[in-house]
């Protein structure tokens, strides 16, 4: 299931950046999500905060799968689409970023699509506007790294100096990951 963890993650990715509409997310979310929610729910594959947004997400997405809109009025699948972009977007703000240090750090995702999806969510993303300085610090010194990254030996050869390798990403991941849990912990 962590694999459709990370489908979950990659559709509301889609629906907020508009790539799929409102009904299609609903459709497949249903499935993915809602169908499975016995298993969601007793699964150790999603934190408690995980669980609650996608619970209140799957609540909306359930009234815009295709074989239940048709019940509701114009006026009310646009309230319902309007929401239903809102959740996803505060879902992004609060997880996504976590979830790809996290998904980088265990090896399920290469470097280069760690670096492409960070500056795709975070470097263009709406990601900054609620996280803590410290922690606006720590994704502004990662994402100085992720745009210097180059797979090319040659390039660190002309350069060493202008280019960062996987390794130092990684380095970086582990000690923003590090200060992350150390925040949390403090918090509590």
């Amino acid at each position: 299931m962590r694999e459709q963890k990370k489908e979950i993650y990659e559709l509301i990715h889609k629906l907020i950046s508009g790539i799929i509409d409102e009904t299609e997310f609903s459709d497949t979310f249903y499935f993915i999500f809602i169908y499975n929610s016995t298993y969601w729910e007793n699964s150790e594959d999603l934190n408690r905060i995980e669980l609650l947004l996608l619970n209140q997400l799957a609540v909306i997405a359930k009234e815009l799968t295709s074989f239940t809109e048709a019940k509701h009025s114009i006026d009310e699948i646009t309230i319902l689409k309007e929401k239903l972009k809102n959740k996803g977007i505060e879902i992004s703000k609060r997880l996504f970023i976590y979830y790809l240090l996290e998904q980088y750090f265990f090896n399920e995702v290469n470097t280069i699509d760690f670096c492409n999806k960070f500056y795709d969510w975070y470097d263009l993303g709406t990601y900054r506007d609620n996280i803590k300085p410290n922690e606006q610090k720590w994704f502004d010194e990662l994402s100085t790294l992720t745009g210097r990254y180059s797979e090319f030996k040659e390039d660190h050869n002309i350069d060493p100096k202008a280019f960062t390798s996987g390794t130092e990403i990684k380095k970086k991941v582990k000690e923003v990951l590090r200060n992350l849990q150390l925040s949390t912990n403090v918090d509590s």
